[in-house]
């Protein structure tokens, strides 16, 4: 059969390719443009990606059909569950802290960072909220701290009101996906900004610089970052399109506008960062 379908990098003219056409078979792709170049590939129709290559680039960039992105970004990493599904989320919420038990370690490490900005009228802003595991330690030890817990899953909000009981009240949930383009418009400054096990929700690490930008500009004066996730590296992870080293983590952090980035707790797969700037 035949169809016709355009493709259009978001790249320098020369490598706009328009109006195209493509043959198929069961398990072959012809593709031939305007440019006069023909090439045959395998077409991953699990994924939906067609393989193009760039003019003047002896390697292959695979985007996704009928979408218009950077030729040379790789695709995102999907998501094995829906946390938007409330099933999903108590799923999640279940295996937590049967998985990694140390988590409260890191808990208490964000406590004590915050501990000294205990003041009146302290604000804390959550990204990637969750089922309010994190919220909960730093609430029931930090009783001034006003609270806003971010997240783009309205089961996870539920499942966080029901864990924090009374604490609740304390807390603004705020459903918003960091993912999105200018996600912190409605948000005002912060004392804070947490964040546990929910970075590499972004789904690919070169999106991690620009969320962490977003978090500073958040930040008042003397304020603080202080993120956790998962790394690459030995008793870590080993995607690396999904997660980062901890260099990696640091780059983004001051790629991000932090001039002072810290290691503070490395264990069992995760890492916390402080960073300020």
């Amino acid at each position: 059969f035949l169809f016709v379908f355009s493709v259009q990098f978001d790249s320098e003219k020369p490598d706009k390719i328009t109006r195209g056409a493509c043959a198929c078979n069961d398990d072959k792709v012809i593709f031939e443009n305007p440019l006069n170049w023909t090439t045959r590939s395998k077409l991953n129709r699990r994924k939906g990606t067609l393989p193009v290559r760039r003019l003047g680039s002896p390697g292959w960039h695979i985007i996704p059909v009928g979408a218009t992105m950077q030729a040379d970004s790789p695709p995102d990493v999907p998501s094995p569950f829906d946390l938007r599904k409330m099933d999903a989320a108590r799923d999640w919420a279940k295996s937590a802290a049967d998985k990694r038990p140390w988590r409260v370690e890191f808990f208490d490490a964000i406590t004590q960072e915050l501990s000294p900005l205990n003041a009146a009228g302290l604000s804390v802003l959550e990204l990637g909220s969750g089922p309010g595991f994190l919220a909960r330690h730093i609430l029931e030890a930090l009783p001034s701290a006003g609270y806003v817990a971010l997240d783009f899953s309205p089961a996870m909000h539920a499942l966080a009101k029901e864990h924090l009981g009374t604490l609740a009240d304390r807390v603004q949930f705020l459903e918003e996906d960091f993912k999105k383009p200018h996600w912190n418009a409605r948000l005002s400054r912060f004392d804070a900004v947490v964040s546990m096990q929910a970075v590499h929700e972004l789904r690919h690490k070169r999106h991690a610089a620009s969320l962490y930008q977003a978090a500073r500009q958040l930040l008042r004066s003397g304020g603080r970052f202080l993120m956790c996730d998962h790394f690459v590296g030995k008793e870590g992870m080993s995607d690396t399109a999904l997660y980062m080293t901890t260099d990696e983590h640091e780059r983004a952090l001051r790629a991000g506008g932090f001039t002072q980035v810290d290691l503070l707790l490395r264990k069992g797969g995760l890492a916390l960062f402080r960073a300020v700037t």
